[in-house]
């Protein structure tokens, strides 16, 4: 039988949804992930929200290795925010809900992260067309390592 190696570009990387994500604009974040359920109260924007940040993150290749959604303390959130330096988000816009931790899995995931997002969202691969301001919305709750160094420090983060 063949072997199949894995690629050599192969990384992993960790981005982290803000609990505003799941919420729209005009509230306060989600105090449970009950919020996603969609109660007919505009919870069901977060949830609208999530599907179409995996389905581009899918339709760019990414895998999804793991997930967790966890409430942060803000000495975790003040390690994230500064592992993660390019990030407009600040800590204690991650403490006040549930943070949803992705895992995500491809060829040079890590070190073109946004570019290959961006490459995918212009280019409208994938089952359905993304706009750019999909990919805007995703990435303004968003907190994602610009580089690989970056990236590491942030799944050992999540690790412990």
């Amino acid at each position: 039988p063949s072997l199949s190696l894995p690629s050599p570009l192969m990384e992993r990387t960790c981005v982290v949804f803000s609990p505003w994500f799941f919420g729209r604009d005009d509230m306060k974040p989600p105090l449970s992930p009950l919020y996603l359920s969609g109660g007919g109260d505009g919870s069901d924007v977060g949830f609208a929200r999530l599907v179409s940040a995996l389905q581009l993150l899918m339709a760019a290749g990414f895998v999804v290795c793991g997930a967790a959604m966890t409430h942060l303390s803000q000495g975790k959130a003040e390690l994230v925010c500064a592992t993660c330096r390019s990030t407009q988000i600040k800590p204690s816009d991650l403490v006040c809900g549930p943070c949803l931790f992705l895992v995500l899995e491809r060829d040079n995931a890590a070190s073109c992260f946004s570019m290959i997002l961006r490459d995918c969202a212009a280019s409208s691969v994938g089952v359905r067309k993304f706009r750019s301001d999909d990919l805007a919305e995703m990435e303004k709750f968003m907190v994602s390592p610009s580089n690989s160094k970056e990236s590491d420090s942030l799944l050992i983060l999540l690790a412990s």
